[in-house]
């Protein structure tokens, strides 16, 4: 990063901040650029307590900046700042500013809504401050666009914490548009990354302490909790995801802030946490996208690839996803015969043509799930030292050898899931793949998708395929605001349904965006494609959020009643919002007729049980459409998904997404005739505590998860009772809007 210490327009406050030597020779510092921040009423100490830590922290900022601003022009960009808050000063927090996101003014990309920047302490190595900044926007920015993707109603944040010893640097990047400010909540995960000598033993209470002194100094600022959700990422795994629960909820209790959200997802399922490790569920996202795409065969004739054996895979990354997409290629797509010829950590990697041993990688997971556990560092195993078979070629980081090596061999396709920029200028003329599906996000440098593309490479983004773990927390968030604490009797009740959910929607995104592609002129590549859904349902939610209609309120009055008035208005009318713009963007042009005919055809199992047909994901997502189209008034429908639900007379997959489809549909039933309906279906059963008061569920809960539990008898008197009372109060239901 370029130093101004030689640029005579600046110069150095006695605490060493670096400010414009203009400001201060002519106008002066200090109360003259910073007054409208300073709160009239307050104590002489605080605020000159409040000028040194927000000018430290404003010339800090800057330093993350690639095109240095002025202390005035920094000022001017402060939306808020927690500097001379007494609260922040009384438990010695660190200071929290808030900037407006055109402060990043050299960004490429659609600049943020805001930036949030945290501090504390000194930092000594500054090095892998570099490229922070760029790191959390270029994240965010991505949520953004996975986030609509994925079916979820949040804007796209991403908070990257650096530390050194006791002190640290955050940022928290949110996007969202200006117009409905008032509405926007993001979300995405903390990364956690620790600097300088002896770090990687650094405690669970040091790097805890860390954690909590930026939650507590966030919300003490107005960003998590209002403008920004949590989650989990690279090195802060479910115990952090308690630290981070706990500690907001205290601040918010000292602060008397009232119906506080949950801050974060993904604890442990001891405490209703949705468990992203054991379910593997991102990973779930990038493997069912993939096998998608191999199951196309007009996809597949395009990039010059032929279906059936001989495909391979190399992983980069072997921590939760990597090992993930390991573990469900092997265990449940055994039968596509992939082999697995690479995998790598940041420690080693190891590389054998003819395949690698996958009961020995399995084992190694294994491992790592047992570190989960018990809470151990898993980055402290290394998977070339683990790995115990014979390998053609293997690379050690502590031999100096350059790990990212395994990135240029030859495989059929290539899974990066470890960091960002994995493919850049300088590998990837050497690449030796026909396809990459990115199970962690950016892994190929900013401006690289054509070139990509000119080089036979089809290039799937993370955007896309590894939006599994957004969908998850998305869904634990919103089962913890209806049912709270509760949650945690029954978490793992909701993993198949989840799973599921995850399938549908990857199947879904990913026979939508290659539909167009393969239709579209020779030199749009698939990303163009994604950001043009993305941008439009994005484009189509904020119309919406800025012209609330009587139907949008309809439908968000709705949410908020069967919550039994748990869920904010404003988190209700932003799922309305996404629901609408989704369906009128990626639904609205599908012919209903075709699909019912799709659904309806005679189910051949022999179609089915070929692995390179794309017969299943057809009936997948022609179910999974009718759902999401909510058409209350078409019986034939509804009369269709239950025959399939009873019956079972269908692959696996269409049988549960017929579920989720009669659940979406039949969500639109107010609270009052739910609870008739729950009560009579409890009455029927005869006290069948699986499904008493949780087996409809309005399509917000866990839409019949309990469904295997019950006798074929008492499934077939519940669907007919679910399908008397559906037809009977369609009339009262309301309808989707474009």
């Amino acid at each position: 990063m370029a130093s101004l210490k030689d640029d005579k327009s600046f110069m150095r406050t006695p605490g060493g901040v670096l400010v414009n030597a203009f400001d201060v020779e002519v106008k002066g510092l200090g109360e003259q650029l910073l007054k409208p921040l300073i709160p009239e009423s307050v104590p002489k100490e605080v605020r000159e307590r409040g000028m040194r830590d927000l000018f430290t922290a404003l010339g800090n900022f800057n330093k993350l900046l690639d095109k240095k601003l002025t202390t005035r022009q920094l000022s001017e960009l402060v939306k808020s700042t927690n500097a001379f808050d007494e609260y922040r000063i009384k438990n010695n927090l660190g200071v929290t500013v808030v900037f407006d996101g055109r402060v990043h003014e050299s960004y490429p990309g659609k600049k943020p809504l805001l930036i949030s920047y945290t501090e504390k302490g000194e930092i000594g190595d500054t090095s892998i401050l570099d490229g922070m900044l760029d790191e959390g926007v270029r994240l965010a920015e991505a949520m953004q666009r996975k986030n609509v993707l994925w079916d979820t109603p949040w804007d796209g944040g991403k908070t990257i914490i650096a530390s050194e010893g006791s002190s640290y640097r955050a940022v928290t990047t949110v996007y969202g548009e200006p117009e409905v400010e008032d509405l926007v909540l993001a979300k995405g995960g903390v990364r956690f990354t620790r600097i300088g000598e002896g770090q990687e033993s650094q405690s669970q209470d040091d790097k805890s302490e860390i954690v909590c002194d930026w939650v507590s100094s966030s919300i003490n600022a107005g960003v998590l909790g209002k403008k920004y959700i949590a989650g989990p990422d690279m090195n802060m795994s479910k115990d952090m995801m308690s630290v981070i629960v706990d500690q907001a909820f205290k601040t918010a209790k000292d602060l008397d802030i009232k119906d506080f959200p949950l801050p974060t997802t993904s604890r442990d399922t001891s405490e209703g946490g949705f468990d992203h490790f054991k379910w593997s569920v991102t990973s779930r996202g990038v493997v069912e996208g993939m096998l998608c795409a191999l199951r196309n065969k007009e996809f597949m004739d395009r990039v010059g690839v032929k279906q059936g054996g001989g495909l391979s895979v190399i992983i980069q990354g072997f921590g939760d996803v990597g090992s993930g997409i390991l573990k469900i290629l092997t265990e449940e797509y055994g039968r596509y015969g992939i082999k697995i010829v690479g995998v790598s950590d940041r420690h080693g990697a190891i590389y054998d043509s003819k395949g690698l041993d996958v009961k020995e990688l399995l084992t190694i997971r294994q491992e790592l799930e047992r570190a989960e556990e018990e809470g151990t560092d898993k980055d402290a195993m290394h998977i070339a030292e683990m790995y115990r078979g014979k390998v053609e070629k293997k690379w050690m980081a502590s031999k100096g050898d350059d790990v990212n090596q395994l990135l240029t061999q030859e495989a059929t396709i290539l899974m990066p899931a470890a960091g960002r920029n994995a493919i850049t200028l300088k590998n990837i003329g050497q690449l030796k793949v026909k396809m990459i599906f990115e199970g962690a996000n950016n892994s190929v440098e900013r401006g690289l998708e054509g070139r990509l593309q000119k080089m036979g490479v089809a290039y799937f983004r993370g955007e896309l395929e590894n939006g599994g773990g957004i969908y998850t927390s998305t869904d634990e968030f919103f089962h913890y605001l209806m049912e709270g604490e509760k949650l945690k009797e029954h978490v793992d009740g909701y993993r198949t349904h989840v799973l599921e959910g995850i399938t549908d929607l990857a199947v879904s995104n990913t026979r939508m965006v290659l539909e167009k592609w393969l239709s579209s002129p020779p030199d749009t590549t698939i990303t163009d494609v994604v950001y043009g859904y993305a941008d439009e349902m994005l484009r189509r939610r904020t119309l919406r959020m800025a012209n609330i209609t009587p139907a949008m309120l309809e439908r968000a009055g709705g949410d908020v009643e069967r919550s039994g008035g748990k869920m904010p208005k404003k988190i209700a009318l932003t799922i309305a919002a996404s629901e609408s713009a989704r369906e009128f963007v990626a639904y609205s042009g599908q012919n209903q007729v075709e699909l019912m005919k799709t659904i309806q055809a005679p189910y051949d199992s022999a179609k089915a049980s070929d692995v390179w047909s794309d017969y299943v994901d057809k009936r997948i997502c022609a179910t999974y459409t009718l759902g999401k189209l909510r058409n209350t008034n078409n019986t034939e429908l509804l009369q269709t998904l239950l025959e399939k639900i009873e019956a079972e007379n269908d692959h696996p997959k269409v049988v549960q997404a017929s579920i989720e489809a009669f659940a979406n549909i039949t969500g639109w039933i107010s609270e009052k005739h739910r609870t008739r309906l729950t009560d009579h279906a409890a009455e029927i059963l005869s006290g069948k505590k699986a499904m008493k008061a949780r087996a409809y569920d309005s399509g917000l809960n866990g839409r019949l998860k309990k469904w295997a539990m019950l006798t074929r008898k008492s499934r077939s008197i519940f669907i007919h009772t679910l399908l008397l009372f559906a037809l009977w109060s369609r009339k009262s239901m309301p309808h989707t809007f474009s």
